[in-house]
């Protein structure tokens, strides 16, 4: 990555971004993250208490230790036009639904011409959304010690055949064939977002930062209530943090930034901004900064704050580069999703590759690789 090469030569940036469990191993390995927590310790916070959990794959290590200050976090909800679901007679329950509910309501809001051709989708489908599936039917991406890849499981094997479904079953989210003739349609740009502004999809999962993007549209009615779940009713939690580079010889200035990044007023301005929710739970979860009068229409922030009580983060292993399994994935995901490949022998495929690497990788520390399991 740019900022490793350029921070170990001596002319890195003071702070920088980190987004994923990828890019803190990367980080760690380079050596370039400053430790903060001492500085968390002596202005007394504590994480686990304070925080949000949403951006701790960015920042904390399995051991407990703090790389960086949570910058935002979010979780993904159920965005709905309620005009649409309104002149539809759809009625979307608020505490909660699972995904079987919500199939035959995502069919009724599908819209076709006489000739069959679908003009509008009941649900827009991100396949980035796969680890959620997976631990809503029961799965794992990993075993508890990080030792094993646990994707050939049947519970994860049977979350992604759910999302295969959605597409080619049941027919309320597009093929990617499907995607592309709506991205030729015009609008501006062809990602999700864009397109569920442009009402070519009755209800997608985002995050409130959504909102960065919607604003910009005119005479839209939106709604949103917590997405539809399965056997767990659990949901990803995500976000981003800022660290201190190690190497840098601005760390008291830094270290000033890092209140800031901590203090009221930079959680304010996230709320208003509607980059997802500032990571302090107390402040930015209040119902008095759940709604901002500049703009009286966004009545549902509420429903992303009690969602991520039900948030989980991404996963990750000690024993793999978090690098690379994810480039396995999306090249195994990019073939279920194009109908090339069963959504069982993608998983495996994973679970395979992943298990042998961490194989090797135990190995090379004198541990001993745990038995398969069928």
């Amino acid at each position: 990555m740019k900022v490793v090469v350029q921070a170990i030569a001596g002319v890195g940036p003071d702070l920088f971004a980190c987004y994923d469990a990828a890019g803190l191993d990367t980080f760690l390995k380079a050596g370039i993250a400053l430790d903060l927590s001492e500085e968390f310790a002596r202005r007394g916070v504590v994480p686990e208490r304070d925080f949000w959990n949403g951006a701790d794959a960015t920042y904390r290590t399995a051991d407990g230790r703090y790389y960086g200050v949570p910058l935002n976090v979010a979780v993904d909800c159920l965005w709905v036009h309620a005009d649409i679901l309104a002149e539809a007679g759809v009625d979307l329950p608020t505490g909660g639904m699972t995904w079987e509910q919500f199939i035959p309501l995502a069919k009724k809001l599908t819209v076709r011409t006489p000739e069959g051709r679908i003009v509008r989708y009941g649900f827009g489908l991100n396949w980035a959304q796969w680890q959620q599936f997976v631990w809503q039917w029961g799965g794992k991406v990993f075993s508890a010690d990080g030792t094993r890849c646990t994707l050939d499981s049947p519970e994860a094997i049977a979350a992604l055949q759910f999302m295969r479904d959605l597409v080619y079953k049941h027919g309320v989210a597009p093929t990617p064939t499907a995607e592309a003739g709506m991205a030729s349609q015009g609008g501006w740009g062809a990602g999700l977002i864009t397109q569920f502004g442009a009402r070519r999809y009755a209800t997608a999962l985002g995050g409130r930062w959504w909102l960065v993007v919607l604003r910009g549209y005119q005479g839209l009615d939106l709604n949103a209530v917590e997405g539809p779940h399965g056997r767990e009713r659990v949901f990803m939690s995500y976000g981003k943090s800022i660290m201190i580079n190690r190497l840098a010889p601005h760390q008291e200035e830094a270290l000033k930034f890092m209140d800031y990044l901590l203090s009221d007023e930079h959680h304010a301005i996230l709320n208003h901004e509607a980059d997802g929710f500032g990571a302090r739970r107390a402040w930015a979860g209040a119902e008095t900064r759940l709604v901002d009068l500049q703009y009286p229409k966004e009545t549902y922030n509420r429903v992303w704050r009690d969602t991520m009580n039900y948030g989980r983060v991404e996963e990750s292993s000690p024993w793999i580069n978090n690098m690379v399994i994810a480039r396995w994935i999306d090249e195994q995901l990019d073939l279920v999703k194009n109908d090339i490949k069963s959504p069982e022998e993608a998983f495996r495929n994973i679970a395979a590759r992943a298990n042998a690497e961490i194989a090797r990788n135990l190995a090379k520390a004198g541990r001993a690789a745990p038995a398969s399991t069928p």
